[in-house]
């Protein structure tokens, strides 16, 4: 068989069907160089879309690409005039031939194949058509990875379309369920307001009429001291009432709030004073481990508390009838993250009810205890600010998480 035939051979045993384009073009460049060891072959590929031009050769069994701005490519303008088949090009130092390479009418590149310039001109006219050969074989190659970029660009497109359309349904999912909770903190609202102000009305009276009562005992020396002392346990009856009434005005939520710079000691101590007569109750131990600072945060503070106050209460009624009571205060940071950590005397959650303690309706307490929803409000609230809660299942004991961004580390406490 002469190296002729066997060249052809080769060259059409070059793949088309495969996806690696380079392997195919360093082949058969490869195989010319065998061939014509004293010819050397480039593909030069045009890029309009990137304004570039790319040159394949082979150096030894390395294929190398280079990458010039189109500008630098003069002879584009030949090329894509389609004048002649070839176009040679004759210097001191060697010759050349570029024959266009053309699909579907677009100029996609060119066949450079130089020499010596002592090679005559019939010597290249005997390898011409091995060269245009080549050159058709290339455009097979070309025409196949086009169908496979514009494959492999379709899918990307489609997978970020796809991923659009999620982002954009998550979004919405977010947006609906921040006007569900808007429209139940709303209706909870309006019905704290209504209590509270139905019991601030009695509860002004009762205060009246027992500093009333108490002047006219003083002013004709009747004070007697058992009467004192239940002058004394009604107004810390009444005290807890106001209490009771700052609580659902903190559940009042106004849809017009707006984030304000709210210091994080202050939402723990308005937390706690809503919840300090039922700790004291079922003889809870109360730690508050406090750093050498306090930090400010971007809140809408009525919030902050209720997740607070929230998470305290579910410690509290999970540990009331533990032999060791106590609830944990923490909060530290951690690579540019505020976190708060509310953690109880409790062993943890079991894996089933961690996997689902955030879901809406879902509660490990008793039926009639509790709704199911302080978690997952919380949860959504935390998230309103740009933060997370999560229970942290790897605490020896019960505990869960508030990570939030903050404004800045205030000066450090007395």
């Amino acid at each position: 068989m002469s190296l002729w035939s066997d060249f052809l051979i080769r060259l059409f045993d070059t793949k088309e069907t495969g996806t690696d384009f380079s392997k195919s073009v360093q082949t058969i460049i490869r195989e010319c160089y065998i061939l014509f060891p004293r010819y050397r072959l480039k593909l030069w590929i045009v890029n309009t879309r990137k304004n570039e031009i790319k040159i394949f050769t082979v150096t030894g069994n390395e294929l190398k690409v280079k990458e010039f701005p189109l500008s630098q490519f003069k002879f584009e303008s030949l090329l894509r005039s389609k004048s002649k088949p070839f176009y040679f090009f004759e210097s001191k130092k060697q010759n050349r031939i570029l024959i266009p390479l053309f699909i579907e009418d677009a100029l996609s590149g060119c066949v450079a194949v130089s020499a010596n310039s002592n090679k005559s001109m019939s010597e290249w006219k005997t390898r011409l058509p091995y060269f245009f050969i080549v050159a058709k074989r290339l455009i097979k190659i070309l025409e196949l990875n086009a169908k496979n970029t514009a494959i492999d660009t379709l899918m990307e497109m489609n997978q970020n379309l796809e991923n659009k359309v999620t982002q954009i349904d998550l979004s919405l999912e977010r947006e609906k369920r921040a006007h569900m909770q808007a429209g139940k903190m709303a209706t909870l609202g309006e019905v704290a307001v209504g209590i509270a102000h139905e019991i601030n009305n009695p509860l002004t009276i009762i205060v009246s009429r027992l500093g009333h009562l108490e002047k006219n005992l003083i002013k004709k020396d009747m004070l007697l001291p058992e009467i004192a002392d239940s002058i004394k346990k009604v107004n810390q009856t009444v005290d807890r009432i106001v209490k009771i009434i700052n609580g659902l005005r903190h559940f009042a939520y106004n849809g017009e709030e707006r984030k304000t710079p709210v210091v994080l000691t202050k939402v723990i101590s308005d937390s706690l004073e809503l919840c300090q007569e039922r700790l004291k109750k079922n003889e809870i131990e109360l730690k508050i481990k406090k750093p050498t600072f306090d930090v400010e945060i971007s809140a809408y503070d009525t919030q902050m508390i209720q997740v607070l106050l929230n998470l305290i209460i579910n410690s509290l009624d999970a540990i009331r009838n533990l032999s060791e009571k106590w609830i944990e205060i923490e909060y530290k940071i951690e690579a540019e993250t505020l976190s708060v950590i509310v953690r109880d005397s409790g062993t943890g959650l079991a894996a089933d009810v961690a996997d689902k303690i955030m879901n809406p309706f879902y509660t490990t307490k008793e039926r009639g205890q509790g709704t199911g929803l302080g978690l997952s409000l919380s949860k959504s609230i935390v998230e309103n600010h740009e933060g997370r809660l999560f229970y942290n299942s790897k605490a020896t004991n019960t505990e869960f998480v508030i990570e939030l961004p903050y404004i800045r580390v205030l000066d450090i406490l007395a």
